[in-house]
């Protein structure tokens, strides 16, 4: 007499049995599921490991530390690269045109706002949206009164060298202007 199985319930045999084999297939799970096993059945027999079996898990394990010793390596390196741009942009005696703490964690902000990954393109984005201001002079000032220096703009050196040309161009400036109602 036939067993009949209705279609559901062939596909969720059919799930369980994938799911063990992967779980009893993989290395990193095979351990735990035939523990868990020999605890709910006893008189369940764990196969023993191959030789071949465990020079593999040996040889994967040890692939997986040197990776994350090779990935934690490559990581430290980069940030120690980065700090020591980092600091080349620092204000200090050395570098009196550098920037300070605050000034650098703008900086920092802009490279995540941004994703911008070179430091120093995002130093000169930094200083383009941020122009340096002049200062104003200090107390310095002159002390003489400007008596026999040169004249500086083209007035003057009209006036100087040549009086005549000077008012005539100012007296058709004052007609110019009386002529536009711009008198004042």
């Amino acid at each position: 007499m036939p067993i009949e199985v209705d279609e559901a319930e062939l596909t969720r045999l059919r799930g369980a049995e994938k799911l063990m084999q992967e779980l009893l297939g993989s290395s990193k799970t095979k351990r735990g599921i035939h523990r868990a096993i020999k605890e709910l059945h006893p008189d369940y027999e764990e196969p023993a490991p191959g030789a071949v079996e465990t020079i593999a898990d040996a040889k994967a394990a040890a692939e997986s530390v040197l990776n994350e010793h090779l990935k934690k390596t490559a990581n430290d390196k980069l940030e120690a690269d980065f700090q020591a741009k980092v600091d080349s942009y620092r204000l200090s005696k050395d570098n009196p045109d550098g920037f300070t703490d605050e000034g650098i964690d703008k900086i920092k902000q802009l490279m995540r706002d941004r994703t911008i990954p070179d430091f120093d393109a995002a130093v000169a984005l930094f200083e383009k949206m941020n122009p340096a201001k002049a200062e104003p002079p200090s107390g310095f000032a002159p002390t003489s009164w400007g008596f026999g220096a040169p004249p500086t703009d083209d007035d003057t050196k009209l006036l100087f060298s040549n009086p005549e040309a000077y008012q005539d161009r100012e007296i058709l400036k004052v007609f110019d202007e009386a002529r536009k109602g711009t008198l004042t």
